[in-house]
């Protein structure tokens, strides 16, 4: 949900084609649990589920780089971003792409050594992305693949953010627009701001596979739903 901000059309199969993924099933031996690399590729099948380690996710370097070879810019793609960097950036107009857990709630990340050799951190079946679009008083407005467009509490998106270690993609370049904003803050939790148009969201494939029930079937031509790197509305 944040090329499109930039005037970048490009659809989820090119996307996914991009990012790539590893395929391979995960093991376990006397060292631990194995999987492949969220920091390098998309961790097993983009429609697998979580909760049966078929499909996992990835991380914001292989969305970094798709995104600047797609014509974007980057102005920080890394963990250990505050929140108030991300607000300041979306005030200024510039979408943003959040780590966050799917049910809001801060969860400890668990670790393993990847095919590769790197630890890296694990949050299933919990994992998320959603973009960043807006603020007012005490809320973020939220574009969520999964649940469409919310005003979430700064206090539960800090907490949310902080479980991937606080996981951004922040865009530069110039503005996408004015950050949405409201003077109110009125509106609460995970329900859409009534100024706001409310568009319900089917799963996206990209990024996550959301709740860990799987994602969404492929079959060739299919016109998929968008997620968090394709549209910004």
């Amino acid at each position: 949900m944040a090329l499109a901000a930039l005037g970048i059309a490009q659809s989820e199969n090119t996307l996914l084609s991009q990012i790539g993924a590893d395929r391979r099933a995960p093991y376990t031996d006397a060292t631990g649990f194995h999987w492949g690399d969220p920091y390098v590729s998309f961790v097993g099948n983009v429609d697998g589920a979580e909760r049966n380690n078929t499909g996992y996710g990835v991380y914001n370097t292989p969305i970094a780089r798709v995104a600047q070879a797609d014509g974007a810019t980057v102005s920080s793609s890394a963990e250990g971003i505050a929140p108030s960097t991300i607000y300041q950036a979306v005030l200024d107009g510039h979408p943003v792409i959040a780590w966050v857990s799917f049910d809001w709630l801060f969860h400890r990340v668990s670790h393993y050594v990847a095919f590769d050799g790197r630890t890296v951190q694990f949050g299933s079946p919990y994992e998320h992305a959603v973009v960043v679009r807006g603020l007012s008083n005490g809320y973020v407005l939220i574009n969520n693949p999964w649940f469409g467009v919310q005003w979430i509490s700064k206090a539960t998106f800090e907490s949310s953010y902080a479980t991937f270690n606080r996981m951004a993609v922040i865009f530069g370049g110039a503005a996408a627009g004015p950050g949405m904003s409201s003077a109110s803050a009125t509106y609460a939790g995970p329900t859409p701001a009534p100024q706001d148009t409310y568009h319900p969201l089917a799963p996206a494939r990209l990024l996550d596979t959301r709740d860990g029930t799987g994602g969404v079937p492929f079959s060739a031509g299919a016109a998929f739903p968008q997620a968090a790197l394709t549209s910004w509305s």
